[in-house]
């Protein structure tokens, strides 16, 4: 980019010399005529491309839709921080949705986004002895259960801990099998929908990493390979976590 506006202001100068220095004669301003043309023509066409890039490359500079698993652990981290100091501008049951939320997807990914936003409680979630298990052994209750069969998983401690602080801070509800993550209007008997949902966990990033990250499929499958093969998990409460919950079928 740099490159063209050089040859634009370099063009332009040309192109002023020589109408400067064009003689008087008529065969001589119709020779020259052609080359001041040819510059003149050239000069827009650079200034034009170099307003281009630099449009894209203001665009590309600004726009980053990721997080690598540095920053995604760093946003766990805050949001769990935040929910332990509270505040007064923020509900703590939000901040401790946000720190269970971050976790789960931090430390446990699922296979499909649909797993965590149907999480409910004696159905999917279910409370042990040691904790919390997330039970995918009754049908429909995952998408591709024909294909990986049903499975039941143990939730790390690290999850267990934030879930009994979230729970604990949720408000009576006459639901007999309460979804997890309910809707602004706090009914826990119907789970968020896709948008809803999606839109509740760029806030959660949003709030704690600076970055809107959405709830992707193919998002959560690289934490979950990160998670599992690559990274250490520097985890601040607990040791490395189980292999994710549900390795897709598609991998």
């Amino acid at each position: 980019m740099a490159c063209l506006l050089s040859l634009a202001q370099y063009t332009g100068v040309v192109a002023r010399t020589r109408r400067a220095e064009t003689p008087s004669a008529a065969a001589a301003a119709v020779a020259s005529s052609t080359a001041v043309t040819e510059l003149t023509s050239l000069h827009r066409q650079c200034k034009q491309q170099a307003r281009q890039e630099a449009k894209f490359a203001k665009a590309k500079a600004s726009k980053q839709s990721w997080l690598d698993w540095d920053q995604v652990q760093a946003a766990r981290v805050r949001a769990v921080d935040a929910c332990a100091r509270g505040g007064r501008d923020t509900c703590p049951l939000e901040l401790a949705r946000d720190a269970l939320l971050l976790t789960l997807l931090g430390t446990q990914p699922p296979d499909r986004v649909g797993i965590t936003r149907l999480l409910r409680l004696g159905k999917t979630l279910k409370r042990t002895a040691g904790g919390f298990q997330l039970d995918l052994s009754e049908p429909g209750s995952h998408k591709t259960i024909g294909v990986t069969g049903p499975t039941c998983t143990t939730l790390c401690p690290t999850i267990a801990r934030q879930m009994k602080h979230y729970l604990g801070l949720m408000p009576p509800h006459s639901v007999s099998n309460p979804y997890l993550f309910a809707p602004p209007n706090g009914d826990h008997s119907k789970p968020f929908n896709k948008w809803g949902w999606t839109r509740l966990v760029k806030t959660a990033f949003k709030r704690h990493s600076g970055m809107p990250l959405p709830p992707s499929l193919h998002t959560l499958n690289r934490f979950s390979l990160f998670n599992t093969h690559v990274y250490p998990f520097p985890s601040l409460h607990s040791s490395p976590p189980p292999p994710p919950l549900l390795p897709s079928p598609r991998a």
